[in-house]
């Protein structure tokens, strides 16, 4: 089995704005959506309510992801009323299960079903489906109550075995070319991790080559948008079940499939907030083609938290920081900038420029961004050869490995390091800060500050909050000639990309003037939240970042990319 670089290591969010987003999606969505055995997300694999469910709906996704979101809740601050809460669930979904193992929401002469003969005619999503309720199982099986979980996944794993034998595959069932049912690769190889079982890391590596062979293009030089249908939030999930398959199945191949592919979304797929866009010229939810551009462009908060969570464990397996700053984009804009204020309703789409849209109440984007808050918190301290790694600057505690208690508290350009004991720690610096004082005992090394010695007491790290202005160029060519030329300007500082609402209260679009050679020079940093724009004859400009712009509410509206005339 391939060894990782880092392993995680859970923090607790001290006093800052990420703190407050999580602990609103707790109380409001995590704690709300799914109460007991008759919460509606759970009562569609009851009997009474699957016997007459013939369409192959997606609903029961949400359990899975629930049970994930709460193992990680209880994981970082653990409760006896989420461990109660949490053995409830567990217990009424292993009273569901049938005899053959099977935990879905559809009807047993249904069509949908993965063990129906004409399942592959039929739209479906019952492999999906099981693969979050592993993916839950798995999350929760160690909380103590919830100790069935660990049987209830092994007997939904005896019926993939025995139903895809033989030349059967999932990648015949669901949507998207194969993509929907692939996902399934990530379960199987935490199963065949964790119980040391092959038969099921042998059945997701026939499942890849039956991909691979039915036409999905894995592999070197291939654009994302080029495989299956190019569906974002389908495709990162299968990178991620790539990864986990390398580890478990020592396949270095299958990692650098999901390195590379990780590569081409990053340079050509991705929003300045770090969201995964498409939707324009193609369905809402696929890629478009490589140097494709729109500042209304389209950003599933589905395949946001999944790229978050994708690349924070790339960086665990191979400990390479381009990934932590790409996490750190995508979380302190993208992601957060799709929850209302209210921490229950999400925005299914977000876009550069464009409103915010609440979603309706059985969205996926619901459940996947509550579980990207959750998993937010285990992604600030990782540990190697000993030694605690910081891997984004934000107000936290936690313990390092020889004991000692240590908090960051983050305070604009003034990082204070408070240690309870002597003890060792490394601080990633991402590009959206550089230092400006090296602190007593600090050693720069490569994108970490490493003290060797750090003592007990209070150590301050100063550093500066980085501000540049990105250009993009949108044209339209015919026949050799440019018919259509239109010019944006974005402005990011430290790690947050800023935006303005509607101009003058009601403009959605306005062009303005800016000198191309220092297109920063009309720009005034006036304090952390706050940047001014300036321009001749008119009221200065307030921006401030995406994620508050315009008011976390539906309706409110944003824009990121600013058209411009150059000077």
């Amino acid at each position: 089995m391939m060894e990782l670089a880092f392993q995680r290591v859970g923090a607790r969010l001290g006093n800052c704005d990420l703190a407050d987003v999580v602990r609103a999606s707790e109380l409001a969505r995590l704690k709300t959506f799914i109460r007991d055995e008759e919460s509606e997300a759970l009562k569609i694999f009851h009997a009474e309510q699957k016997d007459n469910c013939f369409t192959g709906d997606w609903y029961g996704e949400h359990a899975g992801k629930w049970l994930v979101s709460a193992g990680l809740t209880y994981s970082a601050n653990p409760s006896e009323e989420w461990r109660e809460r949490i053995a409830v669930v567990v217990s009424f979904l292993v009273e569901q299960q049938e005899a053959d193992g099977y935990l879905g929401t559809y009807a047993k002469e249904s069509a949908a079903r993965m063990t129906h003969g004409e399942v592959e005619k039929n739209r479906t999503w019952d492999v999906w489906t099981h693969a979050w309720l592993l993916l839950g199982l798995l999350a929760v099986a160690d909380i103590p109550g919830c100790e069935a979980a660990d049987g209830t996944a092994k007997r939904i794993g005896e019926l993939l075995l025995a139903t895809f034998v033989e030349g059967k595959t999932p990648v015949g069932q669901g949507n998207h070319k194969g993509l929907s049912s692939l996902v399934l690769l990530e379960p199987l190889a935490l199963m065949a991790g964790r119980w040391g079982d092959n038969r099921y890391s042998e059945l997701a590596l026939k499942c890849f080559d039956q991909a691979v062979e039915s036409g999905l293009k894995f592999g070197e030089d291939i654009d994302a948008s080029l495989i299956g249908t190019g569906k974002a939030y389908q495709l990162i999930w299968c990178l991620k079940g790539l990864v986990e398959l390398a580890i478990v199945a020592d396949r270095k191949d299958l990692l650098k499939i999901a390195e590379d592919l990780w590569v081409n979304i990053r340079e050509f797929h991705l929003t300045p907030m770090g969201g995964p866009w498409g939707g324009v010229a193609t369905h809402k939810e696929v890629f478009n083609e490589p140097g494709y551009f729109d500042p209304y462009g389209l950003v599933e908060t589905c395949s946001s938290t999944t790229w978050m969570v994708l690349g924070y464990r790339l960086f665990e397996v191979t400990g390479e920081t381009a990934y932590l700053a790409e996490v750190e984009k995508t979380l302190y804009n993208s992601v957060i900038a799709a929850i209302d204020e209210n921490g229950s309703d999400w925005c299914y789409f977000t876009f550069p420029n464009g409103r915010r849209n609440n979603t309706y109440h059985w969205a996926c984007c619901k459940s996947s961004g509550a579980l990207g808050l959750a998993e937010a918190e285990f992604q600030f301290v990782a540990v190697r050869d000993g030694v605690a790694h910081v891997t984004m600057l934000e107000s936290c505690g936690f313990e390092t490995p020889d004991g000692v208690s240590v908090d960051l508290l983050v305070e604009g350009d003034r990082i204070k390091i408070l240690s309870g004991g002597d003890t060792k720690l490394a601080v990633y610096v991402s590009p959206s800060y550089e230092v400006v004082a090296m602190p007593d005992g600090a050693l720069r090394d490569g994108d970490w500050l490493r003290f060797d010695d750090l003592k007990l007491g209070e150590t301050e790290l100063q550093i500066r909050l980085r501000f540049w202005v990105e250009q993009k160029v949108h044209t339209v060519d015919h026949h050799g000639q440019e018919i259509v030329r239109e010019e944006y300007v974005c402005a990011r500082r430290g790690r947050y990309v800023y935006a303005v609402g509607k101009f003058e209260g009601y403009r959605m679009q306005e062009t303005l003037r800016m000198p191309q050679l220092m297109p920063d020079s009309v720009f005034d940093l006036a304090d952390e939240s706050t940047i001014i724009l300036r321009q001749a004859g008119r009221d200065a400009i307030k921006m401030t970042p995406y994620w508050l712009c315009g008011g976390r509410h539906d309706g409110a509206w944003r824009s990121v990319w600013l058209q411009v005339a150059w000077q």
